[in-house]
């Protein structure tokens, strides 16, 4: 991305017998939205998988938290947990944001980051209301465990959009006291979408409008020049 002799990077390392080949973009950080383009030589005919991702901490998780996140069609997000207590069995719980109940397929894998080859467990079968539960039996206190959520190409969210959800992880006397509950869309505001403006008033910084006269279901537009950091106050009469 970014032109020739900018943002490329190669690497001429072989490899086989499921070794892997990482590449890097040493770029001062990421242009979004960016295209990348990756092209993978095969002198003979063999198996192989790309797998993108950030280079960035894995979130931990704790036992009965509740973490949100996203994820794109075909990417992973990851998050990681160690339970730090003694269970008969934890649980991992998934939960699509409506209007969504099907897209994600969830990895699990312990000490490492699950990959589309590599893991311990996999689930993508969700419940009506667009669930997904894995369960671990028997873990140590001390176990690392890595949870991969990865967005499937479906065709149902549109482009440049993501998948939201929701990670539970709990333990058995946790699980027990578990309600399913739909994870809601968000609700959008009549009103919350602005139009562009065509024409708008100067409004200087400190500038007090007063007893102005906004038709309804109408818009009036301002326009501040903002040199530090501002707030802007509005009372409703």
């Amino acid at each position: 991305g970014g032109g020739p002799g900018h943002g490329w990077w190669i690497s001429e390392s072989a490899v086989g017998g499921g070794e892997e080949i990482v590449v890097r973009n040493f770029d001062a950080g990421y242009r979004s939205p960016a295209w990348y383009y990756i092209a993978v030589f095969a002198p003979m005919g063999s198996s192989y998988f790309i797998l993108p991702r950030l280079d960035q901490a894995v979130p931990t998780v704790r036992l009965g938290a509740v973490f949100k996140s996203t994820v794109a069609a075909s990417a992973f997000s990851q998050v990681r947990f160690v339970p730090r207590t003694i269970a008969e069995a934890v649980h991992v719980i998934v939960q699509l944001r409506n209007p969504y109940t099907k897209g994600l397929r969830i990895y699990l894998k312990k000490n490492s980051v699950p990959t589309l080859a590599e893991y311990d467990q996999v689930f993508d079968t969700p419940s009506a209301r667009g669930e997904y539960r894995l369960e671990i039996s028997g873990p140590q206190p001390d176990d690392l465990f890595y949870v991969g959520i990865f967005g499937l190409d479906l065709g149902i969210i549109p482009v440049g959009t993501f998948y939201e959800f929701r990670i539970t992880i709990l333990a058995t006397d946790q699980m027990r006291e578990f309600t399913a509950m739909d994870y809601p869309a968000k609700i959008t505001a009549v009103g919350s979408v602005v139009p562009l403006p065509t024409t708008f008033s100067v409004l200087p910084p400190g500038a007090s409008l007063d007893r102005t006269f906004f038709a309804a279901g109408g818009w009036t537009y301002f326009r501040i020049q903002v040199p530090q950091k501002t707030v802007i106050t509005a009372e409703v009469l």
